[in-house]
């Protein structure tokens, strides 16, 4: 075949215990993608090695090397499988490009088991570690790459302007990344504009009252939430414009939601003579965990109602749960949120009040 390239690199990006790889070809100018594949080598107690060592500290050394030795075992034969694919095409395959571990970690393992926050930067350079070793023991040059110096050391190897590496990293001119660009597009966007929410939060309920903003931003939420649903796949423009609604509906009540609870707690001491800022606190956040977690598995179980299989080719009935569990199924919860905020209490005038009278009877106490 005419300009059939005769030679690929692999390019490896680790996570904890799997590695999307890829296989590139072709002239430096117009390289393409010969092959995508996500490699998954480790499974079960392969995996969070490190959580695993803090539950067992005195095993913890044995526990690393033995979960090393498997893991280097399960991506070399995988990354062998890649090749030998390659190799059965014609394509010669001796070089691949992983990235570093580039943090600082404690020379001894206790160290590293005192802080959860290492724990999983270690995890992070164990498994990188193991795809480097395992690239090297099917026969292939390796290179270790920080990621954030890609762009640099491409340009500084292809003579290449480093701003036009980044941007050709970005967005691939043969669009082959185009939904991964297009979904950090969304998501930024939608950070921006939440941002933008939070920040009106103050003025806003200064001017029209902490519940009336909040049930405002919640509502709009709401209504955005259940009209996704008819918005067809292929109205891009449309859907982009109405997911927009969401964040700005919702940004104004972050910051008001622990402001209101403050509210509660200054409502249970004007009514009370007794404050309890820990108690209340304490409660809403153990039922807003317990609501995150409670909300999580309900997820799973709807998905799994509606015949839902990971890592599969959804049927229709599967489809429908998918988009039934993103809109209408998760618009009940604000729904039941509304109808506690519309009983509520704590309005403008009653909390001007409760602060006034608060106020007046601390000054009481500490002139008498």
């Amino acid at each position: 075949m005419p300009n059939q390239p005769s030679t690929a690199v692999l390019g490896f990006r680790p996570h904890t215990y799997w590695t999307s790889a890829v296989a590139l070809a072709g002239p430096l100018d117009e390289p393409r993608v010969l092959e995508r594949r996500r490699v998954v080598f480790a499974a079960d107690k392969e995996r969070s090695v490190y959580h695993q060592a803090e539950a067992d500290p005195p095993r913890g050394p044995a526990l690393l090397a033995e979960v090393r030795e498997a893991t280097e075992a399960n991506a070399a034969r995988e990354i062998g499988a890649l090749v030998a694919d390659l190799q059965r095409d014609g394509l010669g395959v001796r070089c691949a490009a992983t990235a570093a571990a580039t943090a600082k970690l404690p020379d001894r393992l206790e160290d590293i088991l005192r802080s959860h926050a290492m724990m999983h930067t270690a995890e992070g350079s164990f498994y990188r570690d193991v795809v480097a070793a395992a690239c090297a023991s099917v026969g292939l040059q390796v290179e270790r790459v920080v990621e954030r110096e890609l762009a640099a050391l491409v340009g500084d190897r292809l003579g290449l302007n480093p701003s036009a590496v980044e941007a050709r990293l970005i967005a691939k001119p043969d669009g082959s990344n185009s939904a991964s660009v297009a979904l950090s597009f969304f998501l930024m966007a939608g950070n921006v504009i939440q941002i933008v929410g939070i920040l009106l939060s103050k003025p806003l309920s200064d001017r029209f009252g902490k519940k009336a903003v909040f049930l405002c931003g919640m509502g709009l939420s709401t209504v955005v939430t259940v009209a996704i649903i008819v918005i067809p796949p292929t109205s891009i423009n449309m859907l982009f414009f109405v997911s927009m609604l969401w964040p700005l509906g919702w940004g104004p009540t972050v910051p008001l939601l622990w402001v209101m609870i403050a509210d509660v707690a200054d409502f249970s001491e004007w009514k009370n003579s007794r404050r309890a800022t820990g108690f209340i606190y304490a409660g809403i956040l153990f039922a807003l965990k317990a609501g995150l977690g409670f909300g999580g598995a309900l997820s799973a179980w709807l998905m799994a109602a509606y015949d839902y299989v990971p890592n599969a080719v959804q049927t229709p009935h599967a489809l429908l749960g998918i988009r039934l569990c993103a809109t209408v199924f998760s618009a009940v919860p604000f729904v039941l949120g509304l109808i506690c905020l519309a009983v509520y209490p704590i309005g403008r005038d009653l909390g001007a009040r409760v602060q006034r009278e608060l106020a007046e009877r601390r000054a009481a106490q500490a002139t008498a």
